[in-house]
């Protein structure tokens, strides 16, 4: 009986997690997106730039 309405509990809980959220998604991807870009500058900054005689 214990472990039937434990079960129970947790269907609206699943039915929830199945719901899409693109907005969730979006904002992750942009994030990476933007620390990608981060990334990229400073190796640029402090690898390619002293290679190629810039200074920042």
């Amino acid at each position: 009986m214990a472990l039937r309405s434990t079960v129970c509990n947790h269907v609206p809980m699943m039915s929830e997690e199945k719901q899409f959220h693109g907005w969730r998604l979006l904002g992750v991807i942009i994030g990476v997106a933007v620390v990608l870009a981060i990334i990229s500058f400073v190796v640029d900054w402090m690898v390619i730039g002293p290679l190629e005689g810039r200074v920042l």
